[in-house]
């Protein structure tokens, strides 16, 4: 079974959505508005990518507890998750 990628927008409250497109197929400006500004992307566990708020520990944005817990890196703010499936 052939894998590919899928993409998840996961808030700090509220539900997972799955995105209908992976994160280079959403482009800049729908990022950006996913995740409240400019991003930054970084590489987590088990092969995922996340992109976060660049500037989010110095505007105070939340905890990210279940984008923490899945990528396994501290993460504030809303976030967008890219795994293998």
């Amino acid at each position: 079974m052939a894998k590919h990628k899928v993409a998840d927008y996961i808030p700090v409250d509220g539900p997972i959505v799955r995105l209908p497109a992976t994160a280079a197929k959403l482009g800049l400006e729908k990022l950006q508005s996913l995740v409240g500004g400019y991003f930054e992307h970084a590489l987590g566990r088990a092969r995922t990518e996340v992109w976060c708020n660049e500037n989010g520990l110095a505007e105070g944005l939340a905890y990210n507890a279940r984008a923490s817990q899945r990528s396994g890196l501290d993460i504030v703010g809303n976030a967008v998750i890219e795994a293998w499936e």
